[in-house]
């Protein structure tokens, strides 16, 4: 009996570390996250990954008739997605040291609104666009998760349209014109697979999942036009799941890389 219970404790002792190790490394093992979905409105797309700011390639999409629908940073590498759409109109991008306010500003006084903005190995990267649809923007940037100003931009009309952190910072932007008719936000310290699958039985879809010190953070929003969405998590860029999507006509709506 001695024996049967030293057994078992020594094999509790090797187990309990490992399963709990599992558990709480979800980003650690899946770092890149893919949501793809029909009905996105992205005809065509294509993507680059590249160790520099991918400024070239931009241009080259852009002669092409492609416009920037992802922009991520992750594992030493910016992940570019451009797609052929009618959504967009003409677009600019930015790249700074410090937060662009003044380039936003200038942005919103030439009709153009923020379609992606980002921080990622020392650069804020911010990327708009014209033709949107968006009639108005607004932006808070702050040390905690804003759930104050996401309760109060609900009240008066606004949709979350980008939220990021960077920089020791929150950074959402809130939009009007949207289409969207609904949202919720969701934190979870595992993969919130669940609040997903809960989310798509009452009719929401995925715009924007981040992962900091520690918790998932998860915005769904009804009204997207999107349909059939997925989402796939790989510790190496997903570039065989993008082509698994793109060959069941799904087109990559979000990509993010967890920390």
């Amino acid at each position: 009996m001695a024996k049967k219970f030293l057994l078992l404790l020594f094999l509790y002792s090797i187990i309990t570390p490992l399963t709990a190790q599992t558990s709480s490394a979800t980003p650690k093992e899946n770092k890149w996250v893919l949501v793809m979905a029909k009905g996105t409105g992205y005809d065509l797309q294509r993507w680059r990954t590249r160790s520099y700011f991918p400024k070239d390639e931009i241009k080259e999409g852009w002669d092409d008739g492609y416009q920037i629908t992802s922009l991520t940073h992750g594992a030493g590498q910016w992940a570019l997605v451009m797609s052929k759409t009618n959504k967009y109109g003409l677009q600019r991008w930015r790249t700074r040291s410090y937060y662009p306010k003044e380039e936003i500003q200038q942005g919103w006084a030439d009709n153009f609104a923020i379609t992606s903005l980002l921080y990622a190995d020392g650069t804020w990267a911010l990327v708009m666009t014209k033709n949107t649809g968006y009639t108005r923007q607004i932006w808070k940037r702050s040390t905690d998760f804003p759930h104050a100003r996401i309760d109060q931009g609900w009240s008066e009309g606004y949709k979350i349209t980008s939220l990021t952190h960077g920089d020791g910072k929150w950074v959402m932007v809130m939009s009007k014109g949207t289409g969207y008719t609904n949202q919720r936000t969701r934190t979870s310290i595992e993969f919130p697979s669940t609040e997903i699958k809960t989310g798509w039985n009452e009719g929401y879809q995925i715009t924007s999942l981040n992962f900091v010190n520690g918790f998932w953070y998860l915005i769904m929003s009804k009204g997207t036009g999107y349909y059939q969405e997925m989402w796939r998590t790989r510790f190496n860029f997903p570039k065989d799941e993008i082509k698994k999507g793109w060959d069941d006509d799904k087109s990559i709506s979000y990509i993010y890389y967890a920390e």
